[in-house]
């Protein structure tokens, strides 16, 4: 069995005090009628339209927050049906997924399923569905809290128009939504305005991304390598929470042939190493599993794969891991004195 389900006892009965005086989530439907933040616009899809915003963090170091319990969950799964590009593995893997989350203590109503085969429009993996999802997910988050994101879907990019064209065309990474050809794709910075900025210290986000055409839409500024440890990307986001996401390397160099056959796999390569990885783990039984062991697991299984795949672990905070445990409901304390952007942004695409 995988460990959470070991441990999930505990963290229920560390987390009974830890209910009172939290701020109040919302369920999804009650969401889109009374909350106000269902109603904004989205943010500016562009890098060029950011300002730095870095400033002091509102708090560094101090003790792990206490778990308070509670779980909530955005899975994202689009096969495009309507289109020739089909993704066929995007709704096992969000069944998949959630299967997981269900057995390691996330409750089935804080649970937010986005997909376009559902008939309910609320329902639909669409680009306002979505972009109102990542504001739900944020919602009063509280240290403590642990939150879980998941998309499965086609990786895009988007042209920054608003940007310098002296050097190229300046490209953000993106997600595309069902209704892509006409609203566009949701973008790295949308993802960053919406969900990541919004945590404070002491929330635990994990993302899980699988995508035909890999991108960095969840741009952490700590990428983990197993043989140097964590490399830093000047030109990510800091920000307070404490996020890991597994994904696939943005930087694969993929011909129409090998994304063929990405897109038309019954399970997402990403999510099936993932599973895999936490199921052989498991089985070897040698204890609680690190970072670093559930890394080298999903490569080892990747490298079996007729596809030219790696996984990649990047996070918004700096810890051992060979050390540390994979859970999905810990946190560490933020580490960091100042968050928001240490430099201009630069387009992934403009980086050398």
């Amino acid at each position: 069995s995988i460990q959470e389900e070991e441990e999930e006892e505990e963290t229920k009965t560390m987390s009974q005090a830890q209910q009172q005086n939290l701020p109040a989530w919302i369920e999804w439907p009650r969401f889109l009628l009374e909350a106000p933040e269902a109603r904004p616009p989205p943010p500016p899809p562009g890098s060029s339209s950011l300002t730095n915003n870095f400033r002091p963090a509102p708090s560094v170091g101090g003790p792990p927050p206490t778990p308070t319990g509670r779980k909530k969950a955005l899975l994202i799964g689009v096969q495009y049906a309507a289109n020739p590009a089909v993704v066929a593995s995007s709704g096992r893997n969000v069944a998949q997924v959630k299967d997981l989350l269900l057995r390691v203590g996330f409750e089935e109503e804080w649970i937010l399923v986005l997909s376009d085969s559902l008939q309910e429009s609320t329902s639909r993996a669409s680009y306002v569905n979505i972009i109102v999802a990542l504001r739900w997910l944020a919602y009063n988050a509280a240290p403590g809290d642990a939150l879980f994101f998941h998309f499965s879907g086609h990786g895009s990019h988007y042209v920054d128009v608003q940007a310098d064209q002296t050097y190229g065309p300046p490209q953000d990474d993106a997600i595309c939504p069902e209704d892509v050809h006409v609203h566009g794709v949701v973008t790295e910075n949308q993802v960053y305005e919406l969900l990541l900025q919004q945590l404070p210290a002491g929330v635990r986000l994990t993302a899980l991304m699988d995508c035909c055409v890999p991108t960095a839409v969840m741009e952490l500024p700590f990428v983990c390598d197993t043989e140097q440890g964590w490399l830093e990307d000047p030109y990510a986001w800091h920000v307070a929470c404490d996020a890991v996401c597994l994904s696939a390397s943005p930087n694969e160099d993929l011909g129409p042939t090998e994304l063929q056959a990405l897109c038309t796999r019954s399970e997402g390569v990403i999510v099936e190493s993932f599973l895999t990885a936490l199921q052989d783990l498991a089985g070897q039984r040698r204890g609680r599993v690190n970072y670093l062991e559930l890394l080298e697991q999903m490569q080892f299984f990747l490298k079996q794969q007729p596809l030219p795949r790696r996984a990649r672990l990047s996070a918004t905070q700096l810890f051992d891991p060979s050390s540390r445990p994979f859970r999905f409901f810990d946190a560490i304390p933020n580490g960091h004195r100042e968050i928001g952007l240490r430099r201009p942004k630069l387009h992934r695409s403009l980086r050398q």
